[in-house]
């Protein structure tokens, strides 16, 4: 963090509150606020770390705050029998040490996803994540339908519900009707490419997505090298 740097290198008197501070510093003052999230908590947290910063040592002080919090006030088993501040906490050596700092529960949400199930000439047609991608970089999915040029839609083949953090994805896997100008329009999507279904264990494909389509295929279906639906 530019805190971080500027008390580091150029010893500027300025105090790091990322997540491990502000667990060091709710344990110590026993706070029992609610923050809405760990953004908020830093921002509530940033006079008193600012105040507690040594003029003299700043980098040194930051680092040992970030190091206290990351291996000693762990978040969920702190090591309060050794903690080199433990004498001044308002919580040290209680159960109630790790429930601090407390946060409001996050909404729960919903989403609905409605996924392509496309097989053709023994393949199945996945979408590729970018390598750079933020979320399951490299990674192949089951490409959503919507994003499939020339689509037809048959029949729902499977709907699975999984809750990934606080949201709860309700999917909807359709099977996809094949036809010469789908395969051309797809063909001009970079990101999408056919699997051989025979060596389905062998390519990068999320694990739900991969259980789906074994769940889906008949057992006669399932990968086998060399066997072609």
């Amino acid at each position: 963090t530019a805190a971080a740097i500027a008390s580091i290198a150029f010893r500027e008197p300025v105090a790091v509150v990322d997540g491990n501070v502000v667990r060091v510093l709710a344990r110590v003052g026993g706070v029992k606020e609610k923050f809405k999230d760990t953004t908020t908590a830093a921002k509530s947290f940033s006079a008193l770390a600012n105040a507690l910063v040594d003029p003299k040592r700043p980098g040194d002080h930051n680092q040992a705050m970030m190091e206290l919090g990351a291996t000693v006030c762990r978040k969920a088993a702190p090591d309060c029998a050794h903690c080199p501040v433990a004498r001044w906490c308002a919580v040290g050596g209680r159960a109630e040490a790790a429930t601090l700092p407390r946060f409001e529960p996050k909404a729960r949400k919903t989403a609905e996803v409605t996924r392509a199930l496309v097989r053709h000439r023994g393949r199945l047609l996945v979408r590729r994540n970018p390598g750079t991608a933020r979320r399951l970089a490299g990674m192949a999915e089951l490409p959503e339908l919507a994003t499939l040029p020339d689509a037809v839609a048959g029949r729902p083949a499977l709907v699975r519900r999984r809750t990934i953090g606080n949201v709860t994805y309700a999917e909807t896997l359709l099977e996809v009707v094949v036809t010469a100008a789908a395969v051309r329009a797809w063909s001009r999507d970079a990101g999408l490419e056919w699997v051989a279904v025979a060596d389905l264990d062998d390519v990068a494909l999320t694990g739900p997505h991969l259980r789906w389509v074994r769940e889906w295929l008949s057992p006669s279906d399932r990968p086998t090298r060399g066997k072609p639906l």
